[in-house]
């Protein structure tokens, strides 16, 4: 199988028992970028019909703003919380539209700073 099929098949096994929390960490990284959409594009239209929990650990600015409705950003060792990040977007939202745009940019301010 593919990347993205074994993405696939790991996403379909993990939500097949309706979980109330579902935890990926860096789970879109090695993928091509029209797999990576497609299978985020999933996600979402996953999470919009059984709104569960999810968690998504990952260094893709966009990606987190993809599929967030809050950022965390996490200092390095020790791990603590620096700082909550609100994300307030549009659905569908879309990798190039201005707003997303503009809140990469603040969350890049940030990210730089420390």
């Amino acid at each position: 199988l593919s990347g993205g099929m074994k993405q696939r098949v790991n996403l379909a096994r993990a939500l097949a028992v309706s979980p109330d929390l579902l935890i990926m960490d860096e789970a879109f990284a090695s993928l091509d970028l029209k797999v990576k959409v497609d299978i985020m594009n999933d996600v979402m239209r996953l999470w919009q019909q059984h709104r569960f929990t999810m968690v998504s650990v990952t260094h893709d600015l966009k990606e987190a703003l993809y599929l967030a409705d809050r950022i965390l950003l996490i200092s390095s060792r020790p791990a603590r919380i620096i700082q909550q990040f609100p994300v307030d977007l549009s659905e569908p939202r879309i990798f190039s539209s201005p707003e997303l745009l503009s809140l990469e940019g603040d969350l890049l301010r940030l990210v730089c700073q420390d």
